[in-house]
């Protein structure tokens, strides 16, 4: 394992108080981004196994192309999670007042 070298005194890296406040605020944001990716890569796995064993009961519809979709309904918001035959699973929104069977056919 490296060690940090020591600067000699007199040549010291200058530094910038502004730019060293933005850069840790980016890295703290970095970091936290970071996790919520992790988070949100877990609740996809999830969503997608859910969908896998649901598959065929009366809950899971399917599109014209046949692949399962379940329609999620949150206040005036709609949302079709299909599981593509790529195995992808793909979370769209819905304008279903103006074409109700955009997804479902």
């Amino acid at each position: 394992m490296s060690r940090k070298q020591s600067e000699l005194p007199g040549y010291e890296r200058p530094s910038h108080a502004e730019l060293d406040a933005l850069t840790a605020a980016y890295l703290a944001k970095s970091a936290a981004h970071g996790k919520s990716t992790a988070t949100l890569v877990s609740a996809r796995a999830e969503l997608d196994a859910k969908m896998r064993e649901l598959e065929e009961t009366e809950h899971v519809q399917e599109t014209p192309e046949g692949d399962p979709v379940y329609v999620y309904r949150d206040g005036d918001l709609e949302f079709a999670v299909v599981l593509r035959s790529s195995d992808k699973l793909k979370v769209e929104k819905l304008d279903v007042k103006n074409d109700p069977a955009a997804v479902l056919g």
